[in-house]
């Protein structure tokens, strides 16, 4: 409004002085035709006493006309001085007008600058994912460097506006609310784009976090089908490579678990610095202490297995070597243990208690001999039998057993008699 009004006041000063100048300059013409008409007309020279005094009357009514033209003159004088003084004013005015306009042309360009700006500060997206997230903040970094290089131009906008305020004082009201107007604008810009900011830091907290969440639960899962793994080796050399492979998927767990602890702290601090999303990011946490700790359970048992695995292979060699040698006592030394069993057994059972006091020593050193003899036996035949029961279990051998249960009953019969003795 107050610039169509200055607008208007312009014009209507502009007619007034094309009005006067019309005026004077019709003024003027009239008179410069009067002098040409006169300065023609006294050319003339009369040729007789009547033609001079003719001359004569008109001369006096020339002198006439100029005496009363005079001061039409000297107004017309001081009214081209006083358009000459108008121009001048004019020209310095339109220069401060030029000058203030120009001042707002460029807080005009600034300002829609800004408003490009505030729509692009105005959008909801966040960002997807880590690699959008960075790409938003590179351009918002952008931004704020240039909001950072209004700092001189709103300097100078101000100290021009200051200046044109005292060297226009009908100016001053218009050129106050021109800088107030701008540099609301640039506040609320400002407060936008660090609102902005903050929410981008957030995004980008949040995604660094689901990037590293997504990276460790692809590690367990993959972990996991290594250590559920249900490959068992068939020999000893191969389950002690199983079991040292599965020992050495250990030793890389353990060098996860600082990536685990560290992705829990990350986000208990995005949680205790009330994140946007603390709700997801807890869940996200539960999800992570539960896989690792069902990984740690797969790894236990699948060790326990491994290792039971590798006593059964070792139990079962040693188990086939035994078998072997029973096998092979049976054969041999059975028949020979029988045949010593029953001379022993009959004499001791010939032994005359009756002898005479010089025989006892040397029948308690055969004794004791026997004794001892019947002892190894013992140990070797209760050996057999412990053996030949377990074989029993998995090979078809029970034709060995009538001959152990015989052995170890006739061992027994042969004892009898010297314990008696």
């Amino acid at each position: 409004m107050l610039t169509h009004w200055l607008a208007k006041q312009y014009l209507l000063k502009k007619l007034e002085e094309a009005c006067k100048s019309f005026k004077v300059l019709r003024d003027a013409n009239a008179l410069a035709e009067s002098i040409q008409k006169t300065v023609v007309a006294e050319r003339k020279i009369g040729t007789n006493l009547k033609d001079l005094e003719a001359l004569s009357r008109n001369l006096g009514v020339f002198e006439g006309n100029l005496n009363a033209n005079e001061i039409r003159m000297k107004e017309m004088n001081k009214i081209g001085k006083w358009q000459s003084l108008e121009k001048l004013s004019e020209q310095r005015e339109s220069f401060h007008c030029s000058e203030v306009q120009r001042l707002r042309r460029k807080m005009k360009s600034v300002e829609n600058e800004l408003h490009r700006k505030e729509e692009h500060l105005s959008l909801e997206d966040l960002g997807y994912d880590l690699k959008s997230v960075q790409t938003l903040l590179r351009k918002h970094d952008s931004l704020e460097m240039f909001l950072a290089g209004l700092g001189e131009k709103v300097k100078s906008f101000e100290e021009e506006a200051n200046r044109l305020s005292l060297s226009h004082p009908e100016e001053a009201g218009y050129i106050t609310e021109l800088n107030r107007k701008f540099n609301e604008q640039l506040e609320k810009i400002t407060t936008k784009a660090s609102c902005r900011k903050a929410k981008l830091i957030s995004s980008y907290e949040y995604q660094q976090f689901m990037a590293e969440y997504h990276d460790l639960m692809q590690y367990i899962s993959t972990m996991m089908n290594v250590v559920s793994s249900q490959e068992l080796a068939n020999d000893v050399v191969g389950a002690e490579k199983l079991l040292d492979r599965h020992r050495e998927s250990r030793t890389k767990m353990f060098s996860h678990i600082s990536i685990v602890h560290t992705l829990e702290q990350f986000g208990k601090r995005l949680v205790t610095n009330n994140h946007y999303a603390s709700e997801h990011i807890s869940i996200y946490l539960n999800n992570v202490d539960a896989a690792w700790k069902l990984l740690d359970e797969i790894w236990v048992a699948r060790n326990r297995k491994l290792e039971q695995r590798l006593d059964f292979i070792l139990f079962e060699a040693n188990f086939v070597t035994v078998c072997s040698l029973v096998v092979a006592y049976y054969f041999v030394f059975t028949p020979l243990a029988d045949s010593w069993l029953t001379a022993h057994q009959a004499s001791i059972a010939d032994v005359n208690v009756n002898v005479a006091v010089e025989n006892m020593i040397s029948l308690v050193s055969k004794y004791e001999e026997l004794s001892n003899a019947i002892h190894n036996q013992q140990e070797k035949i209760n050996g057999l039998m412990i053996i030949q029961i377990s074989a029993c279990f998995y090979y078809s051998v029970d034709c060995l057993l009538p001959q152990v249960e015989t052995g170890s009953h006739t061992h027994a019969v042969a004892a009898k008699p010297s314990s008696s003795d």
